[in-house]
């Protein structure tokens, strides 16, 4: 009984604990920050105006790390364009794809952590007197 017991707690602590682990409010806050920038401006303003709205919520927050790995995606991508390195349209095509990667891997290991949290939950429980574990 003590074995069913720890298993359905086990079980519960999982599922409310796959909140926490597929939560990804960084990285999500900071696709918003280059969502609120107008799409029709050149590549440098986009990524000036993302900086911008993400540095003024991290003030107000005191909540971000020091470094960003999108952010420092986007800054290569325009210092590439300021020095002449690459064109506009390929910085905003490298950058779609970098976004799209990003997405795809944060929704598969967000997944993965769900489907393990389901399994653990979906274990045997007792009930009762009964020992079916």
């Amino acid at each position: 009984m003590t074995r069913c017991a720890m298993l359905v707690a086990a079980g519960l602590a999982a599922a409310s604990l796959a909140g926490c682990l597929t939560t990804t409010t960084a990285t999500n806050s900071t696709w918003e920050h280059f969502d609120a920038c107008p799409d029709n401006t050149a590549f440098h303003q986009y990524v000036t105006c993302a900086k911008q709205n993400r540095q003024a919520a991290c003030d107000a927050s005191r909540n971000c790390a020091a470094t960003n790995a999108i952010v420092a995606y986007a800054d290569n991508l325009d210092q590439s364009v300021q020095r002449r390195e690459m064109t506009e349209p390929e910085a905003r095509r490298k950058w779609l794809e970098y976004r799209m990667d990003r997405e795809a891997a944060q929704s598969g290991s967000a997944r993965a952590a769900a489907d393990r949290a389901t399994a653990i939950v979906s274990s045997p429980v007792c009930t009762g007197k009964t020992m079916s574990c």
